[in-house]
C-alpha cells in the first residue's frame, strides 16, 4: 500500500472552513464558512442543504438523526444565536442569546443540546413534545475559557483555560481538574466521551483516556509547529491540523502514525467514531475526506502483535516477530511508525539487526514508491552509520526532492558526498539546499553534455556533469546508471586517451544535427540553418576572446576615489556571478562591433563607470557617454583621467543632450533600460532614432524578465530590483516599439541561459584563462537546444531604417 490513508473526495468551498463536524459513522458532515454558509453534505460528497446566515459562525455540532446545531455572533454587541435544523434543513429552534455562543454539544438522538456561551454562561435545550426547552445553567467555579468540547453520547465536557483543563457534567458541575504542563489551545473529546484530547500552545499535545475523563491517563506527544485544530475517536486515535497545511494522525500511545499536506491552515479536523474516516478544512476553502487505513481496530491488533513480539524470549522468535511485523506495518504504508518501533528500544535486538532490518523495510517501500522521500531520508540515515556514503547520499538526494525536506536533505547529500569524494557533487548538493527549482531545459543540456564528454572519453569531465544533474534530479533519464558505471570504471580505460583540443561544443552540434533523418529534420531546414547559425556566431565569439585577451582584462578599481562612488567601484569590482554577466555581455558587444561594423561615433546612454565609452575609443571609435547621475560623470571622468576621448556628459534619455543624426552606434548596456519608467521607453527609443546617422545601429542590453532564474546583478537592493521588475520590457514588447519607431530588428541574442549556481557547480565562474570561453560554450550550448530559451539577459540588436 502506496500511503496508510486514501482521499475519497477534496472540495472548495469558496471560503476559509472554520468549524466541521460529522456523525459518529460519517455518514454526514457539516461544515461551517467564514462567509457564513453551513452545508450538510453525504460521506460521498452530496449536498443535502445548504444554509446562509446574517451573522458569522462560530459552532456546529451535528447529530446522527440527523440534526444540526449552529451557532452565530453579531458583529455590533458580541450577542449571539443558537439554532436547530431538521434533516431537510428546516429550522427546529432559533433561540437569541445575550453571549455568542463558542461551542454546541448535540446528543446522538438529538434530544438533548448544550450551549457554551463566551460569557461563560451555559444553556441547555431539552426535547419537550413538538418542541425544545431552553434554560441557562448555573455554571459554578468558571474562569472564563480559551475552548471547550462536548461529547454527543455522553455528558462529557471539556473546558480549558491557561494550564487547567475542567471536565463537568451536564449540569456545569466539575467532575475533574487536570493541571496542564503549559497553556493550553484548543480541545477535543470523542463521541463517546471515553477518550479527549488537549493541544498547548508550544505545538505539543496530550491525549487523555479514562471512565467519562475523571481520572484519566494523559499521554504527552510532540506533535506540529502549531496546533490549530484537534479531534479523537472512541478508541483514542487522535488527528492534529497545523498551520503549515499539515494533517497528522497519532495513535492512542501518542506515536505518529501518518502525516500528509491538507491544503491551506488547517482550522477544522474531524475524525469517526471507529477512527476509519478522517477530515479536514482548510483556510483555502478545501474539505478532504480521507479513508484512515490505521483506524482504531488496526491499531488495536498492531498493539497486541507489538506485544507479542517484544515479549518473546527466543532470540530468532523474537527476531523474526518483529520482522513479520515490520513488512505487515510496510504493507499498510506506516513505514515511519515501524521505524520508530523498530529503534524504540523495546526490541532486545543488536543494532546491527536493528539497521538490516531498517534497511531492508526502507529499500523495499523506495523501489515500490520511488517518490516517497520521508522513506528516502530515513534509508539514508541508516547508510550513514553504516558509512555507505555513496548510498547515503544517493537517497538524501531523492529526499530532496520534497521542498519541505530539502535544505536538511541535500545538506546531507552534501556532506555524504564529501565522504565519498565526490566533490562536484557535494558542492551541487550544498546549492540546491537554497536553491529555486532548475529549468528541464538546463538538465538536458547538462546531460548531453556529460554523455558526450562519456562518449569522447572524458570521464572526469562526464562525472561532473551527471553528479550536477543527479543532484537535480535522481531519476533523470538514465543518470543515476551511468554515474555508478563510471564509479565503477574507476580510472582511464587502458588505449582510450582524451585529447587535449577536443572541441565537445562542435560535439554538441553534430549530436543535434546528425543522424539528421532521426531528429526530425534535414540539412537545408530552419532548424539546421538555425544550428549552423549558432556554430558560425560561436567561431566569431572565439576569435573576439582570442583579438581582445578578455581573460587578461584588468578589473581592478581606483581604491583613493571618494566613499561617494562606492557603488561605482562595486560595479567595477563585482563578485563572481555579476562578472559572468559583464563578460558574455562584453563579448557579444565586441562581436556586433566587428559583425555589424565598423563604427566612427558612439554613444552610450547610462554610462556609469564609462566601461563602454572607455572600450570603443581604444577602438578608435569617437566615443560620449551620457547619464543621469552627476556623480557617475564625475566617476568616469576621474578613471580615465580627463580624457577627451571617451567624453561624458550629464544628461536624460529622455532628452538627450545631442543634435540629430550625431551617431553610427548607441550603445545601452546592462540592464540601464530597465532604469527608465517603463511608459518612458517609447520615447527614449525615439531619442535614440533621432540622434542615429540613417542606418545606424542601437544595441540594447537588458533584463529578461520572462527569465525563470533571472537575479539581476548582486550590487542592487531588493528594492531596487523589484523597480527593475516593474521597468523591464519583454524582448516582444521592446521589438514592437523599436519597430514602430522607425527600426529593423537585425538580431535579439540571449544571454545567461544557464542559471548561475549551475555555472558555481561546474566551475564556470571561476577566474582563470578559460572562464569566458566556458561561460560562453554554455550559453550557446542552451541556444542551440532550446532555440527559444531565455536567459538572464537579452541584447536587441536594432538597425535606424
Amino acid at each position: 500500500m502506496e500511503a496508510p490513508h486514501s482521499e475519497l473526495w477534496s472540495r472548495n468551498f469558496g471560503a476559509p472552513v472554520t468549524g466541521l463536524c460529522l456523525t459518529a459513522d460519517a455518514a454526514l458532515l457539516a461544515v461551517a464558512c467564514r462567509n457564513r454558509t453551513l452545508t450538510v453534505l453525504t460521506r460521498d460528497c452530496r449536498p443535502c442543504w445548504s444554509q446562509h446566515f446574517a451573522d458569522e459562525l462560530t459552532c456546529v455540532a451535528i447529530s446522527t438523526t440527523p440534526c444540526v446545531a449552529a451557532g452565530t455572533q453579531r458583529a455590533s454587541d458580541g450577542s449571539g444565536t443558537v439554532s436547530l435544523f431538521d434533516a431537510d434543513g428546516q429550522a427546529l429552534f432559533s433561540v437569541p442569546l445575550a453571549s455568542a455562543p463558542y461551542d454546541i454539544s448535540l446528543s446522538a438522538d438529538s434530544e438533548r443540546l448544550v450551549v457554551l456561551c463566551q460569557d461563560q454562561s451555559q444553556h441547555i435545550a431539552n426535547r419537550s413534545g413538538s418542541g425544545y426547552e431552553l434554560r441557562q445553567v448555573e455554571a459554578r467555579h468558571l474562569e472564563p475559557a480559551a475552548s471547550s468540547a462536548a461529547s454527543s453520547h455522553s455528558a462529557s465536557l471539556l473546558k480549558i483555560r491557561e494550564r487547567l483543563l475542567s471536565v463537568l457534567n451536564q449540569d456545569a458541575g466539575i467532575v475533574a481538574l487536570h493541571e496542564l504542563p503549559r497553556t493550553a489551545v484548543k480541545c477535543a473529546v470523542s463521541h463517546t466521551g471515553f477518550a479527549g484530547i488537549v493541544a498547548l500552545e508550544d505545538g505539543s499535545a496530550l491525549l487523555l483516556e479514562g471512565d467519562s475523563l475523571r481520572q484519566c491517563e494523559t499521554t504527552a506527544v510532540v506533535a506540529a509547529p502549531g496546533i490549530s485544530s484537534v479531534a479523537v475517536s472512541g478508541g483514542g486515535t487522535a488527528v492534529i491540523g497545523s498551520p503549515d497545511g499539515t494533517l497528522r494522525l497519532l495513535n492512542r500511545q501518542g506515536k505518529p502514525l501518518w502525516a500528509c499536506r491538507a491544503g491551506g491552515e488547517v482550522w477544522a479536523a474531524g475524525i469517526s467514531q471507529d477512527g476509519s474516516i478522517v477530515v479536514s478544512g482548510c483556510t483555502d476553502g478545501t474539505v478532504k475526506l480521507l479513508v484512515n487505513h490505521a483506524h482504531d481496530s488496526y491499531n488495536q491488533h498492531i498493539d497486541l502483535l507489538q506485544m507479542n513480539a517484544e515479549q518473546l524470549a527466543d532470540e530468532a522468535e523474537h527476531r523474526d516477530a518483529a520482522e513479520a511485523l515490520l513488512a505487515q506495518l510496510g504493507q499498510t504504508g506506516l513505514i515511519e511508525y515501524a521505524v520508530d518501533w523498530l529503534n524504540g528500544g523495546s526490541l532486545r535486538l543488536s543494532q546491527a539487526d536493528r539497521e538490516a532490518l531498517a534497511i531492508k523495510l526502507l529499500a523495499e517501500d523506495v523501489r515500490l514508491f520511488p517518490s516517497h522521500c520521508t522513506s528516502h531520508f530515513l534509508l539514508a540515515q541508516a547508510y550513514q552509520k553504516r558509512q555507505e556514503w555513496h548510498l547515503a547520499a544517493r537517497h538524501f538526494t531523492w529526499a530532496g526532492q520534497d521542498d519541505r525536506m530539502k535544505l536538511k536533505s541535500f545538506t546531507l547529500a552534501g556532506e555524504s558526498f564529501l565522504m565519498a569524494g565526490h566533490h562536484f557533487a557535494a558542492k551541487s548538493a550544498f546549492r540546491r539546499a537554497r536553491e529555486l527549482t532548475v529549468s528541464e531545459e538546463a538538465k538536458k543540456t547538462l546531460y548531453t553534455l556529460g554523455r558526450i564528454h562519456q562518449e569522447q572519453g572524458s570521464f572526469a569531465e562526464a562525472q561532473k556533469y551527471y553528479e550536477v544533474v543527479f543532484t537535480l534530479s535522481p531519476d533523470y533519464l538514465d543518470v543515476d546508471a551511468r554515474l555508478q558505471h563510471l564509479r565503477r570504471q574507476g580510472t582511464q580505460p587502458e588505449g582510450l586517451r582524451p585529447s587535449d583540443d577536443k572541441d565537445w561544443y562542435a560535439s554538441l552540434i553534430l549530436e543535434l544535427l546528425d543522424p539528421a533523418a532521426q531528429r526530425g529534420f534535414t540539412p537545408g531546414t530552419a532548424r539546421a540553418t538555425q544550428l549552423a547559425g549558432v556554430a558560425e556566431q560561436r567561431g566569431r565569439l572565439l576569435s573576439v576572446i582570442a583579438e581582445f585577451a578578455l581573460d587578461k582584462a584588468d578589473k581592478a578599481a581606483d581604491a583613493a576615489l571618494d566613499y561617494d562612488v562606492a557603488a561605482y567601484m562595486r560595479y567595477d569590482c563585482s563578485v563572481p556571478e555579476d562578472e559572468a554577466k559583464k563578460s558574455l555581455e562584453l563579448v557579444n558587444m565586441l562581436d556586433c562591433l566587428k559583425h555589424y561594423g565598423p563604427f566612427r561615433r558612439s554613444l552610450d546612454i547610462g554610462a556609469a563607470t564609462g566601461r563602454y565609452p572607455t572600450l570603443l575609443a581604444r577602438q578608435g571609435i569617437q566615443a560620449f557617454g551620457v547619464d543621469l547621475e552627476p556623480r557617475a560623470v564625475e566617476y568616469a571622468r576621474q578613471k580615465t583621467g580627463g580624457a577627451l576621448n571617451p567624453d561624458f556628459h550629464q544628461g536624460d534619455a529622455r532628452a538627450l543632450p545631442f543634435e540629430s543624426t550625431q551617431f553610427d552606434l548607441i550603445t545601452c548596456m546592462m540592464g540601464t533600460a530597465a532604469h527608465f519608467p517603463r511608459q518612458d521607453f517609447s520615447r527614449v527609443m525615439s531619442e535614440i532614432h533621432r540622434c542615429l546617422v540613417p542606418g545606424g545601429f542601437c544595441v540594447i542590453s537588458t533584463w529578461d524578465i520572462e527569465c525563470p532564474h533571472l537575479t539581476y546583478l548582486s550590487i542592487y537592493s531588493h528594492e531596487q530590483k523589484e523597480l527593475m521588475r516593474q521597468n523591464a520590457i519583454s524582448r516582444g514588447e521592446a521589438s514592437e516599439i523599436a519597430r514602430a519607431q522607425g527600426f529593423a530588428v537585425e538580431e535579439i541574442r540571449p544571454l545567461g541561459l544557464l542559471p548561475e549556481s549551475l555555472g558555481y557547480e561546474l566551475d564556470l565562474q571561476q577566474d582563470g584563462p578559460a572562464r569566458i570561453r566556458n561561460l560562453l560554450d554554455m550559453d550557446l550550448a542552451l541556444k542551440a537546444k532550446f532555440p527559444s530559451l531565455h536567459g538572464q539577459m537579452y541584447m536587441l540588436i536594432i538597425r535606424k531604417t
